[in-house]
């Protein structure tokens, strides 16, 4: 367990989150991210929404590093810091594991809406994503520019009858 990022650059992310009272069911969690919107939205609005961006449970681990630096640092002696961090380090916890459950389901998420809309097929979208260093947004549009629209969508489902 180790602060990865500069205390501004945890701040900045944070920032960009709501508030959370408290839960006694996630205590762990401070903060929330905005509310995705629903499946039959535009692909561009929710992106721009940020329902595919990094998981904010990453930012709120960070957080929660720093603040139990900031609140166990002054503590010389070893055996009462570590009780007093005790807390903190369950916050962490639990926090990564929610970052590890929600990071690829929002992965998936965006490759299925993608594969679903253009004509790419998966392994090609990935590769894509992999070499491409730039924001969702751009990413979406140079699949955009490149890629034809789906003219027949993928359905679940019985099919229309004729």
């Amino acid at each position: 367990m180790l602060i990865e990022h500069t205390k501004q650059t945890v701040s900045k992310e944070i920032s960009k989150l709501q508030p959370l009272k408290y839960n006694q069911f996630f205590w762990w969690r401070k903060f929330k991210d905005k509310s995705p919107l629903p499946n039959n939205s535009a692909v561009h609005a929710r992106i721009d929404n940020g329902d595919f961006d990094f998981s904010s449970y990453y930012w709120q681990a960070q957080y929660a590093l720093l603040e139990m630096e900031e609140k166990t640092g002054y503590i010389n002696d070893p055996s009462k810091r570590h009780d007093a961090q005790k807390i903190y380090r369950e916050r962490y916890r639990r926090l990564m594991v929610d970052f590890e459950k929600d990071e690829p389901q929002r992965l998936e998420s965006y490759i299925k809406v993608m594969t679903g809309l253009f004509e790419i097929e998966k392994e090609e979208l990935e590769n894509k994503m992999e070499s491409f260093d730039g924001t969702l947004k751009e990413l979406y549009d140079l699949i955009k520019i490149t890629y034809n629209f789906r003219t027949k969508q993928k359905r679940r489902g019985r099919p229309k009858k004729i």
